[in-house]
């Protein structure tokens, strides 16, 4: 029997162990190895055993490979791992696009019926206010203030005017079901006489302000007139007026303005739109308010009338205004 040829032992390494197997040798392993290393050479001698020596591999690495994943999605977190999530996308207005805030409506004065009847100005810019009768109107309408009535002695002790809201039983005011109850104006007002004219001091209402103030819309509506007329025959002053809206036989007249802002047929809300300025009326002589305000009494006037007939306004100096059409005339006189 042929011998096998002698091969040298490698070295020890000093700690009394030697290679597995001898490195670039191709040798059997040894020792615990040898009878595993037996197995996967007599499997690898055929082919069909080496296809099915790399499919047992390829399954054991998947399985591994599973396994990793398993234990991973098992195991608790860690409290210091720091998980990124994305974040919630956060709205940024483009830098030519402005935003600009819904405006509040200035506080309810009066009412007529369930019309509301804002103030024409801030309630910060309010030196006084006053009821009185209207003047040479055809119909002029009834409003019911909504602010507290004071002796004109009072005004010797002014206090600030507050804003609150108003009960529930002006909710109908609003206009709309779903709508908040508007604001209240809370402050002193006057009830004043006029002489040579009749009726209760309810149908018209000074405001009392610095001139040049804004005066904004006292109700919600169309524009249906606005019109340059001469003040006590004399001195020029402005003319609004507004139909306001779902009051087909109503019109709110503003005077003693500047400066008009809006034309005819222009939509307005109660309280916000801007109409004009208050105009400087003590350059030309001192209102009934001046007595109380020592300012020359400027301010500016609302009140309520009733059409002469719909879609047409009584302007001053007897003249009228048809809706639609600009067309001023003077009324038919009667036969």
């Amino acid at each position: 029997m042929d011998q096998e040829p002698h091969r040298e032992m490698p070295p020890d390494h000093g700690n009394g162990t030697a290679p597995i197997r001898p490195a670039g040798t191709g040798a059997p392993l040894r020792g615990p190895f040898a009878a595993f290393d037996g197995c996967v050479r007599q499997l690898c001698a055929t082919r069909s055993g080496r296809v099915l020596a790399t499919a047992s591999a390829v399954a054991l690495c998947v399985a591994a490979i599973a396994l990793g994943l398993l234990n991973a999605a098992q195991a608790p977190r860690h409290p210091y791992i720091v998980v990124k999530v994305r974040p919630t996308p956060v709205f940024h207005p483009r830098a030519d696009v402005k935003v600009i805030p819904l405006p509040i409506p200035t506080p309810v004065l009066a009412t007529y019926r369930t019309l509301a009847v804002h103030l024409p100005v801030e309630p910060e810019a309010i030196t006084i206010i006053a009821f009185h009768q209207a003047g040479s109107r055809p119909i002029p309408l009834h409003m019911k203030s909504l602010v507290s009535v004071v002796k004109s002695s009072a005004l010797h002790k002014p206090r600030p005017a507050t804003v609150e809201t108003g009960p529930d039983e002006n909710a109908e005011i609003a206009g709309a079901e779903e709508r908040s109850v508007p604001e209240v104006y809370i402050g002193p007002v006057l009830r004043l006489w006029r002489s040579g004219r009749n009726g209760e001091p309810d149908t018209a209402v000074d405001c009392g302000t610095k001139p040049g103030t804004p005066v904004l819309s006292p109700v919600t509506g169309t524009v249906a007139a606005v019109h340059l007329y001469k003040l006590y025959g004399q001195y020029d002053d402005y003319e609004i007026h507004i139909l306001p809206e779902g009051w087909g036989s109503v019109d709110c007249v503003v005077l003693h303005v500047t400066d008009p802002k809006v034309r005819v047929g222009d939509k307005v809300t109660g309280g916000v739109t801007r109409l004009a300025s208050v105009r400087r009326l003590s350059q030309w002589f001192a209102s009934q308010l001046d007595k109380y305000t020592h300012d020359g009494g400027n301010h500016v006037h609302v009140q309520l009338d009733a059409l002469p007939r719909p879609g047409v306004v009584q302007l001053m100096g007897g003249l009228q205004a048809e809706f639609g059409t600009l067309k001023i005339t003077a009324p038919a006189s009667p036969r």
